[in-house]
């Protein structure tokens, strides 16, 4: 089969569920890896069924097969969150890497994100870690005192 006999079928595919449905998909995904307590998540599309899994400090654990028509969907909108390209000409012919970051759970997670092409698809991998978090200092307000402070010792000096 041609790959633009393909191509008809994956935009059907991708049409029965909204942006919204798949951003919501992708989240939960996430969700569930903090949830978990997993460091790493991995999709890996199969012929009749998106395998998706974590690995967690207990080991290894595979969620219930998600429908196959998700995986190129999926993929996609974890490459948008990463600002990587989801062209055609890109898609399933060269590895991709990229990073994005995300607040799950009230903590900001970073995420590595590398897509692997496969056959007429690609993998998805993807390391989580929490941000540092961000110490913001205070800027100290000069009160009427701490000025007139200020003023004496120079006034000293002088």
């Amino acid at each position: 089969m041609s790959e633009s006999q393909t191509e008809p079928s994956h935009q059907a595919a991708s049409a029965q569920y909204s942006t919204e449905q798949l951003a919501r998909l992708a989240q939960a995904i996430l969700g569930r890896a903090v949830a978990l307590g997993a460091d790493y998540v991995f999709l890996e599309p199969g012929p009749d069924a998106l395998m998706l899994g974590f690995e967690t400090p207990a080991g290894t654990q595979l969620e219930p097969a998600l429908p196959a028509d998700l995986a190129e969907a999926v993929v996609a909108c974890f490459k948008a969150y990463a600002g990587l390209s989801t062209q055609p000409e890109d898609t399933g012919r060269r590895l991709q890497t990229g990073r994005f970051s995300r607040r799950i759970a009230g903590q900001i997670y970073r995420c590595e994100v590398t897509f692997l092409p496969l056959n007429q698809t690609e993998a998805m991998g993807l390391s989580l870690s929490t941000a540092p978090a961000v110490q913001t200092q205070r800027k100290r307000r000069t009160g009427l005192l701490d000025q007139a402070k200020l003023w004496f010792k120079q006034d000293k000096k002088a």
